[in-house]
């Protein structure tokens, strides 16, 4: 019979990727929580090598995502208790991959468009800055002669903005990427989008 199962295909985890702190011991996982809707494939079923569609399942009859079915979450997750330490709420599903930098600091870029730092060990919120767009991508840090950047792909797409239906839409923003680089005191404005 036809079953709505959670977390579906997306749910839980998926390629976004995910970051570990030596200095917390913890792993921080852009964690989303979606159902799936499954109903059986027609029978006999006949796989077809190099088919994403051997799933035994007919995902034709898969419904759009509404908007409430969908949300997302930034966990710290304890690997050695195997259990969570903190989380913070996110709108919607599709968010970015994590940074966690020595400073005790967690980067996550989300499909609403806000580029937030916080605190690895409570996940207070510290700062936060508005993209102009979704970010769907991982932060990266690197220096340049002493000095610390923070650097994030900022443009919303992907198989979630793409076939997401409500939920996509509800993350209210469009396309338009940009490539934002930020550094302790830096003053510099974001250009207008195109």
């Amino acid at each position: 019979r036809p079953a709505t199962i959670s977390p579906g295909p997306i749910g839980a985890h998926t390629w976004h990727s995910m970051a570990f702190s030596p200095k917390t011991g913890l792993a921080y996982i852009p964690a989303q929580h979606v159902a799936g809707y499954y109903a059986p494939a027609p029978q006999p079923f006949t796989p077809v090598p190099g088919s994403p569609r051997n799933t035994g399942i007919d995902l034709t009859k898969a419904r759009q995502f509404p908007a409430d079915a969908a949300a997302g979450e930034l966990i710290a997750w304890d690997p050695i208790a195997q259990k969570k330490v903190w989380g913070v709420p996110r709108d919607t599903i599709g968010n970015g991959g994590v940074l966690t930098t020595a400073g005790l600091l967690v980067f996550q870029g989300t499909a609403t468009g806000r580029f937030i730092a916080h605190h690895a060990r409570g996940g207070k919120r510290l700062w936060e800055y508005d993209a102009g767009t979704g970010i769907i991508a991982a932060p990266i840090s690197y220096a340049v002669d002493g000095v610390q950047y923070v650097a994030i792909a900022a443009g919303w797409g992907g198989g979630f903005a793409l076939n997401g239906g409500d939920a996509a839409a509800a993350a209210g923003v469009r396309g338009g990427g940009r490539l934002l680089v930020f550094k302790l005191r830096g003053v510099a404005q974001r250009p207008p989008a195109p």
